[in-house]
């Protein structure tokens, strides 16, 4: 098997790890900070989810009668939390992270039915793991431009197990009066123990407008892709694009609402959801909450699949 056995995982379990919100910190492009000593973030996340699986009954001439509900649970997940340390000296910035990559956490259990309706058996399934990184970025800024690279350490943990691997990455933005674009690629890596590549090629993409007025109102759009069609033919491109717009009010209270599309690397699923996130400036402090729902519906060893998992986010920035 060619793809790290994580991705082959559920939807909800392969994204509740990714940050939403500020799409700065959620796509890891600090960089584009503006700051003229240091930067601290904070994130603490955490996942609501709840998973639907139910099976359409049919008559004598395949006419739809209704639906026989199979699975209908609700599990909670902490996730690691985001961690950055940022200085600047000059034009040079560095930085140190921590945060979570793909959470694997999942539990499943389902009592099996004769055909009389009668208890059979019980069918339990539960992972416990994850990748979470520990890395090094350093950028250059040029004017309005800034270049950069960083290296991190992948950590794999699966029940006892943890396994190590290296991912480079390249960073670069562009920073005007009233918009900005950046981004960074990563190529595809292996753990040591795996016999092909077990994370993709990635790309990540922001873009922002902020219209010269009063209005203190900013646009932004975000772009993350993975490329799993290169580990294995069997499986799709990862795509995922959110728009939104953020509001800032004269008492410094920030607003942000937004929407977003998911294409899964599994079968043909576009999974639609919405975000909205209120926060706090208190210069050179910020804070606030971002709610982040997704709605999937798949078909998978012949039953319907719903699931709507809930992230929350609560964070904290410092800018000096």
């Amino acid at each position: 098997m060619k793809v790290f056995i994580a991705f082959i995982f559920t939807l909800t379990n392969f994204h509740s790890v990714y940050s939403f919100g500020d799409p700065l910190p959620a796509l890891h492009l600090s960089q584009m900070e503006s700051f003229d000593r240091y930067f601290v973030s904070i994130d603490v996340n955490g996942a609501f989810v709840r998973e639907y699986r139910y099976e359409y009954l049919y008559d004598s001439y395949d006419n739809t009668v209704g639906k026989q509900i199979t699975y209908d649970n609700r599990n909670y997940y902490l996730l690691r939390p985001n961690l950055e340390l940022g200085i600047s000296r000059g034009r040079m910035k560095g930085f140190i992270y921590y945060k979570g990559v793909s959470d694997f956490n999942y539990r499943y259990e389902k009592i099996v039915y004769t055909p009389g309706y009668v208890p059979q058996d019980t069918l339990r399934i539960e992972r416990k793991g994850d990748i979470y990184a520990v890395g090094l970025r350093a950028s250059l800024d040029f004017g309005n431009f800034t270049v950069g690279g960083g290296l991190a350490l992948l950590n794999k943990t699966v029940v006892s197990t943890e396994t190590r691997t290296l991912s480079p990455e390249v960073l670069f933005c562009y920073r005007g009066k009233h918009e900005g674009v950046g981004g960074s690629v990563s190529p595809k890596v292996k753990f040591s123990e795996e016999s092909d590549y077990s994370i993709p090629d990635k790309i990540s993409l922001f873009t922002y407008y902020q219209p010269p007025s009063r209005t203190l109102a900013k646009f932004e759009f975000s772009f993350y892709y993975l490329n799993f069609s290169g580990l294995e033919d069997t499986l799709e491109d990862y795509y995922k694009g959110q728009l939104s717009v953020t509001h800032t009010f004269r008492d410094r209270t920030t607003l942000k609402m937004g929407g977003l599309l998911e294409k899964g690397f599994e079968g043909n699923c576009y999974a639609p959801g919405f975000e909205i996130g209120l926060g706090y400036l208190l210069d050179p402090f910020e804070l606030g909450v971002r709610f982040n729902e997704t709605f999937y519906n798949y078909y998978r060893d012949g039953m319907l699949i719903e699931e709507s998992p809930l992230k929350v986010d609560v964070y904290f920035r410092v800018l000096k």
